[in-house]
């Protein structure tokens, strides 16, 4: 086994929301056995939900939080796509009220936050740290999303490949605040920053997944889940893109190998010990 470290993430949300209206087939239909596969794996995953999710699926988030100890904010929903072009007081306000929400759900306050479509910046820094949080996980290093190739929503082109305190004007440097870890999120290269996760282990497969979780630059790296990856969203949604439904299948059983494999060659990060360690416990 390598030194490398890998840690699971699940993230919590409505089905491809910008291509779906209200859809939770992912809730729904793969939850349970997306639970179960880490169960029977002896994995603890990191769970990331939005606060409409909390709301709806109550008993799931307390299950979660009871077993893993931890729990992370996704913010209210995936309605708004991108939080880095909302103003700080929009953006410290979201942060509370989802906080509030997920935490008389889960029964403990989460401690650690992912921006919808990782959309992060400096305002969301301050506003994560005046709310006590102690790790967000949004920074994709060497991405930059813009509308219409003009303007630029978010540039992570400089940001490091390693676990860093996050500047609070510039989210892609280094600061010099020691109250919020950023970690980093791999990707695939030459993908425009596609995640390292579900939907590319279903796209090219096994063999390449594990090839490229081993040999990413950053450590740890994340390994990223929807449940709506673990469904076959093309039966029910016939006029999703081909590129789209191609990363949503019925497939825990080969998330299943992945984990078995991966077990073998790099350290699983337990999420409960990793936000300890930030937190200096």
């Amino acid at each position: 086994m390598s030194n490398k470290k890998i840690l699971f993430t699940i993230d919590l949300e409505q089905d491809l929301s910008k291509y779906i209206d209200n859809s939770y087939l992912g809730m729904e239909q793969a939850t349970k056995v997306l639970e179960n596969a880490f169960v029977e794996s002896n994995v603890e995953a990191l769970y990331f939900t939005t606060a409409d999710i909390a709301n709806r699926y109550p008993e799931f988030i307390r299950s979660a939080f009871q077993r893993n100890g931890v729990i992370g904010n996704h913010g209210m929903d995936h309605s708004v796509q991108y939080y880095c072009l909302k103003n700080y007081n929009w953006q410290l306000a979201e942060i509370r009220k989802s906080t509030e929400i997920i935490s008389k759900i889960a029964g403990a306050s989460p401690t650690a936050f992912r921006a919808p479509n990782f959309s992060v910046n400096g305002d969301t820094i301050k506003a994560l740290i005046e709310s006590d949080y102690s790790m967000d996980s949004s920074v994709i290093p060497g991405v930059t999303l813009s509308r219409y190739r003009m303007f630029k929503i978010f540039d992570f082109s400089l940001a490091p490949t390693k676990r860093y305190w996050p500047d609070e004007n510039d989210v892609s440097l280094e600061g010099s605040q020691r109250k919020l870890l950023e970690l980093p999120i791999a990707t695939v290269e030459h993908t425009g920053g596609t995640p390292i996760g579900m939907g590319m282990l279903n796209h090219r497969g096994l063999e390449k997944a594990v090839e490229l979780a081993c040999t990413s630059a950053l450590d740890p790296v994340q390994f990223i889940i929807h449940p709506w990856e673990l469904v076959a969203l093309r039966e029910s949604y016939p006029k999703l893109r081909p590129w789209v439904a191609d990363a949503c299948k019925d497939s825990v059983d080969t998330l299943r190998m992945f984990i078995a494999r991966i077990s073998k060659v790099m350290e699983i990060v337990n999420p409960r010990e990793l936000i300890n360690e930030i937190q200096g416990r």
